[in-house]
């Protein structure tokens, strides 16, 4: 029967074309969707050795212990999908297929893919991971299918080519193995990134991590208001709602105090990065950036963690941000210590008032509000 949801519509056909099929016509690919097809996050082959290679995606925030628990759940869901059609996806009329532009335009020997879109949001974008017959992982194709993902995957890419030959020890990044356009939809293919394994007492740590990608291009100190992401924040927040005025006023204060300048990855969280005991691998560099205030990829990576993982409000993350600002940025000078604060949460701002001009997502208004909030607080406490 044919397919009524839009969402899995359009994820198929960037995978398999834009004349692929469901649940219609002659069969190319059997694929289950997790957790089922009105919110499929993954499309599965269904096999043993994909689950296994679903299973075996490793960061800090899926240790063995979830994986093993994922791979059970996925395997559930496969001895189901037997008896219960309600998660089988059947791909027919597949024109243009990614696994088949892997094998031809790079030479990778795709078996099977397994295909990761996440949950519904401004920047999602459907991942291909690609494996052999063996079930290893060769490669991730990121697939664009709208203006916003379009323009992450040019990001990316120019960051990896940036960092290809930047002092990133120990950090390890994915090598670009081609890109192209294949029936419309852009895409992006990197080579797998793993960490050492070894035993967790003596692993290197996120924070680590952070100060390698801080000083990769090189640390400088200049005046608040010539840091080049701080004189961008300006022009980026013209014309929208909540950012403008504030932005306006978060560059006025910091006027010429001096700040130490670096990069930062840009999403820097659990689930983009795995700590081993000599490399860490790190992932997802599409928000890259150089010519920012050191210090925003640790705010970033507690942030995220407190609203997240450890489920806290948004007001309360970003009140128990401020408490620690003296752990976090331990190594920066007090009185910039707040000037960094500002910086990086008008660049969050900024960026997440542009996703919502995409998409709306209630999510992400409300992020928008109470960044404006904190930020329009710090004006007047000063």
């Amino acid at each position: 029967m044919p397919i009524s949801d839009h969402h899995l519509t359009a994820l198929v056909r960037a995978v398999w074309g834009s004349f692929a099929t469901i649940d219609d016509g002659p069969i190319d690919a059997q694929m289950l969707a997790v957790p089922d097809r009105a919110h499929a996050h993954q499309l599965l082959p269904r096999s043993p050795r994909a689950i296994l290679a679903a299973a075996s995606r490793r960061s800090d925030d899926r240790p063995l212990r979830r994986r093993l628990r994922d791979a059970v759940g996925v395997g559930t869901l496969l001895g189901e999908s037997v008896v219960r059609p309600a998660r089988r996806v059947a791909v027919g009329s597949a024109n243009a297929a990614i696994a088949e532009v892997l094998r031809f335009e790079l030479g990778l020997n795709v078996h099977s893919i397994v295909v990761l879109a996440g949950p519904a949001r401004a920047n999602q974008k459907p991942v291909v991971q690609a494996l052999d017959r063996s079930g290893r992982t060769i490669a991730f194709a990121k697939l664009a299918w709208n203006p916003l993902t379009h323009a992450l995957l040019d990001a990316e890419d120019a960051a990896l080519t940036r960092l290809a030959d930047a002092a990133l020890a120990p950090v390890q990044v994915p090598a670009v193995l081609g890109r192209g356009v294949s029936d419309g939809t852009a895409w992006l293919a990197l080579s797998p990134v793993a960490a050492d394994s070894g035993p967790r007492r003596g692993r290197l740590t996120p924070r680590d991590a952070a100060r390698a990608i801080e000083s990769s291009l090189g640390i400088t100190e200049q005046p608040f208001s010539t840091v080049p992401s701080v004189r961008s924040l300006g022009p980026r927040a013209a014309g929208l709602a909540r950012s403008e005025a504030v932005v306006a006023a978060v560059v006025a204060r910091g006027g010429e105090i001096p700040v130490r300048v670096g990069a930062w990855h840009g999403d820097f969280v659990p689930w983009n990065l795995s700590c081993g005991t000599r490399r860490i691998a790190v992932w997802d560099w599409e928000r890259f950036a150089e010519g920012v205030p050191c210090g925003f990829d640790r705010l970033h990576l507690h942030l995220q963690v407190a609203v997240h993982r450890r489920n806290l409000s948004i007001p309360a993350a970003l009140g128990e941000l401020d408490t620690r600002l003296g752990e976090l940025l331990d190594d920066i000078e007090p009185q910039q210590r707040r000037l960094v604060r500002d910086a990086y949460l008008a660049e969050l701002l900024v960026r997440y008032e542009h996703d919502l001009a995409e998409q709306h997502h209630e999510p992400l208004a409300a992020w928008c509000d109470e960044l404006t909030r904190a930020l329009a607080g710090a004006s007047t406490s000063r």
